[in-house]
């Protein structure tokens, strides 16, 4: 048991380090492309990347979490499965090549097409990269993979910057999305060497169907879930007001990988080792999600309350607009990094048909939520409140199935372990709204700088007190209490 609380430790230090040095390396690239380019550029290839993640979960199929948890496969089952994402990333590519006319027509925008052309390689690099990447996460080789995201990303990201100085345009914006995923392969796959094979195993892929196929349906509920407003808001607003859009929703997504982003990717394969013992998987489940309460919420109130300094800051004043719908997005933040890790809870626990179920139910709800504000609303802010009011609606739907469901557990955990995170975000919030209404200088990186050190001073004194945060890394959790029905 210690052994596997220092894999998981040691897999989100290197995960975090990766994932912050990403974030580094995107809020740069962006603040420089963004005073580059306008938000109509930034707009039409939001459009892209969102029919290219359809794609990229398409060519998925719920393979990759499905190689981390099967331990039974053999290199030759391997190998056949290697055979099926090539042949699968060759009919997706060229599907997607030869559709970008339908779709930019779609959009009326004549740019589109040849930006999808071109991202559809990005198609295949990815749907090549499913086993490499994922056998790599099954036998916990964080560092490695921590060292080449640093390199790679920082790489793609100023050979973006270049382009647009030279005066690419939009294209430059294709550097990050086509190369990235390209070079990320040739490093996982001389880890380990996966050689194609003439003829697919068909046996070999039924070693990982069941498990595949309601992975692969709840990432389908949940890209739509995820991705519906950018499609509705692109029609009914405009890729400009998308543009405004898409950068809000972006920024914000931002602190919710910064920690759930860091703990999800290694909770799967250090889980997946205790497959058998459900108790111990609630116990640490409860540990992670604790954790998460206790730094998500205050950073939900301090993103509120420093909503403007960040847009400006990073963006520049052309992106004002997009500062309410970023203010109002920030509200479910908290929320957002306690439902995020819920999908490797059901991998790590073989409770995929629960996920898809589940994610069918809350999927209803962010689909409808957009549909209200874009249709009847007809506006970005309601549309940004309804989709906050789904979020939350989300965690308690979910974490109900998994603790009541997988677990057999008490389910007002989910509501008790939010009960101190409140208190000190609420009090976050309280201490920066003093300081911008008696103290605010109107200059944006003084009043930001001034309010991270209120923020981190208040974080400071909690943790000295309560030591709430360090418990994640030092003690061992107690004995959690099941309740049987």
């Amino acid at each position: 048991m210690a052994s596997a609380k220092k894999e998981l430790i040691s897999g989100v230090f290197f995960t975090a380090i990766a994932r912050y040095a990403g974030i580094a390396v995107t809020l740069a690239v962006t603040a420089i492309l963004a005073r580059l380019l306008t938000p109509d550029d930034f707009g039409v290839v939001a459009i892209a990347v969102v029919i290219v993640t359809f794609f990229d979960m398409m060519s998925d199929m719920g393979i990759g979490p499905a190689v981390i948890q099967n331990r039974s496969l053999t290199d030759s089952d391997l190998s056949s499965i290697f055979s099926f994402t090539i042949l699968v990333g060759v009919v997706l590519s060229l599907v997607f090549f030869f559709s970008s006319s339908l779709l930019s027509s779609y959009y009326g925008n004549d740019k589109l097409t040849v930006i999808l052309e071109w991202i559809s390689l990005a198609v295949f690099f990815y749907c090549i990269g499913i086993v490499p990447d994922n056998l790599i996460k099954r036998d916990k080789k964080f560092k490695y993979l921590a060292k080449i995201n640093i390199i790679v990303n920082s790489s793609c990201g100023g050979l973006a910057v270049l382009a647009a100085l030279m005066g690419w345009g939009i294209y430059s914006l294709l550097v990050v999305p086509i190369m990235t995923p390209a070079i990320l392969f040739c490093l996982k796959w001389k880890e380990y060497k996966l050689k194609p094979t003439m003829f697919i195993k068909w046996t070999s892929l039924k070693k990982i169907a069941l498990y595949s196929t309601y992975q692969f349906l709840f990432s389908i509920t949940n890209y739509f879930a995820r991705n519906f407003d950018k499609l509705l808001v692109g029609k009914w607003f405009g890729t400009t007001s998308l543009g405004y859009y898409e950068k809000s929703y972006r920024l914000m997504l931002m602190p919710i990988s910064t920690l759930s982003h860091v703990i999800s990717p290694t909770v799967q394969p250090v889980f997946a080792s205790f497959q058998d013992d459900k108790k111990w998987q609630c116990e640490k489940m409860l540990v992670i999600l604790k954790f998460l309460a206790f730094v998500g919420f205050p950073i939900s109130a301090f993103v509120f309350m420093c909503s403007k300094e960040i847009v400006l800051i990073v963006f520049g004043s052309q992106w004002e607009p997009a500062v309410p719908i970023f203010r109002i997005l920030s509200i479910s933040v908290g929320f957002q990094i306690l439902y995020s890790p819920q999908g490797a809870f059901f991998q790590a626990t073989n409770a995929v048909k629960e996920m898809f179920y589940c994610g069918l139910v809350t999927s209803v709800l962010c689909i409808s939520s957009v549909i209200v504000g874009c249709y009847w609303a007809h506006s970005l802010d309601i549309l940004a409140l309804l989709i906050d009011i789904s979020y939350l609606a989300s965690y308690f739907i979910t974490y109900y199935v998994i603790l009541k469901i997988v677990f057999n557990h008490d389910v007002l955990c989910s509501v008790s372990l939010l009960v101190e995170p409140l208190i000190l975000s609420f009090a976050s919030l309280s201490l920066l709204y003093v300081y911008q209404e008696l103290f605010s200088t109107g200059h944006l990186f003084i009043d930001f700088f001034a309010k991270g050190i209120l923020f981190c001073s208040l974080m400071g004194i909690f943790e000295l007190k309560t030591k709430r945060i360090r418990a994640f890394f030092v003690q061992s959790p107690k004995t959690t209490d099941f309740h049987e029905n």
